[in-house]
């Protein structure tokens, strides 16, 4: 029995040791499970505000790309605007550079644009109304130059003009027929010469100025410059003395008779009536002294005094110079009360004191001598070619083209 008991002790032992791990068990299962509920809480707590982090996140990564997107967009936009007015200006130079190297006239071969025709226009301009010519006043364009034909200063000048480059491109066709090209020397001298017109228009500043407000450029300006150099090495090279163009004897003699015939040649005293620096007339008192002065140098002159010794002492024409005092000049060339006066003098003759609106003068009228007939031979030369390029000129077809009819005087 005791065996049994024993054996039923050992036996029921597992029994209760099962039961008690059972139990045990049973209990770690359920801190298990109580532990394993606190993590599943937190971390569905922690996962809430991941998920919270995450959206406000999301809200501001949204926001901040919207503004950068809004900005880009801005950014784009002002790009875009700034590549248009870009291109829009890039267009604008390139219309006027394209408008202003449209020809305008043409001249047998010889293409003329508007940015020559405009570097003429100036020179015309200078030549009737010195270096500020740009914009003249409506009232002086719109003056009569002449009353017969009804021709305005504006039409004038545009006529001028046009046939300046006529005879440029009569030039260049002359220059290529003689085989006249411009020299490494020629060059330079132009390029000197540029310079010295630079300066006179006070430097290169006011140069560009000058070619923006007259709407030219300086290529056209050298261009122009160009042609007036080949026009002077036609006439030393094929038009002075002994060139194959120069005068024959018949037409030499001719000059001569005209030059005989038709000069004159004088000396005079001048007492000024108008002030240097002013340009205005002098006051009555002055006037009247220099009167009394002039009837006392005409009294010295008549009694036999040395002429060129008077004009030395009291000519204001001639003050610092040395003789000869000589004046050359055919009718129309002095003023109309000098040349009435001369027309009544024999050679060797003393005029009375001669008043102008200018100067009182005393003339004394003298033999022509031979000494100006070479300047009149190269002034006959020089005829000859200006005629060589109007005959030229009739025979060379001239085009004006649309661009000619849009070209403005001002």
């Amino acid at each position: 029995m005791a065996n049994t008991k024993k054996e039923n002790e050992v036996i029921n032992k597992p029994k209760t040791s099962k039961n008690t791990t059972s139990s045990n068990t049973k209990k770690v299962s359920a801190k298990k499970t109580v532990k394993k509920t606190t993590t599943s809480t937190a971390v569905k707590k922690d996962t809430r505000k991941e998920y919270n982090k995450n959206r406000i996140n999301m809200g501001v990564d949204r926001m901040f790309n919207s503004i950068s997107s809004k900005i880009k967009s801005h950014k784009i936009t002002s790009i875009c605007i700034a590549i248009i007015i870009v291109l829009m200006t890039i267009s604008l130079i390139f219309a006027s550079i394209a408008f202003s190297n449209k020809t305008v006239i043409t001249v047998d071969k010889y293409n003329f644009n508007k940015s020559d025709f405009m570097i003429y226009l100036y020179s015309v301009k200078y030549n009737y109304f010195g270096k500020d010519n740009t914009n003249l006043p409506e009232a002086t364009l719109n003056t009569l130059v002449d009353e017969e034909s009804n021709i305005t200063m504006r039409e004038y000048l545009k006529e001028r003009t046009v046939k300046e480059i006529k005879t440029a491109g009569v030039i260049k066709k002359l220059a290529s027929e003689y085989k006249i090209k411009l020299s490494k020397k020629d060059e330079e001298e132009l390029l000197n010469e540029k310079q010295e017109f630079i300066q006179e228009l006070g430097g290169k500043k006011a140069f560009k100025k000058m070619l923006k407000d007259n709407s030219t450029t300086e290529a056209a300006y050298d261009k122009m410059s160009r042609t007036d150099k080949l026009y002077k090495l036609i006439y030393n090279e094929m038009y002075t003395e002994g060139k194959s163009n120069d005068l024959s004897k018949e037409e030499k003699d001719e000059a001569k008779d005209e030059y005989y015939n038709n000069y004159k040649m004088i000396r005079q005293v001048v007492l000024s009536l108008v002030d240097a620096s002013t340009k205005k007339g002098l006051d009555s008192t002055t006037i009247n002294q220099k009167q009394t002065l002039a009837e006392t140098i005409l009294k010295e002159a008549k009694s036999g005094a040395n002429f060129d010794d008077l004009i030395k002492k009291y000519s204001e024409a001639a003050i610092g110079e040395d003789p000869p005092y000589y004046v050359y000049y055919k009718d129309g060339e002095m003023l109309d009360e000098v040349e009435k006066a001369v027309n009544k003098l024999n050679v060797g003759d003393i005029s009375d004191v001669v008043k102008s609106d200018y100067a009182l003068h005393i003339i004394i009228r003298d033999e022509l001598d031979d000494k100006k007939l070479p300047m009149v031979y190269d002034q006959k030369r020089e005829e000859k070619l200006l005629e060589k390029i109007s005959n030229t000129l009739k025979d060379v077809p001239i085009i004006y083209h649309d661009t000619y009819t849009s070209i403005k005087i001002k």
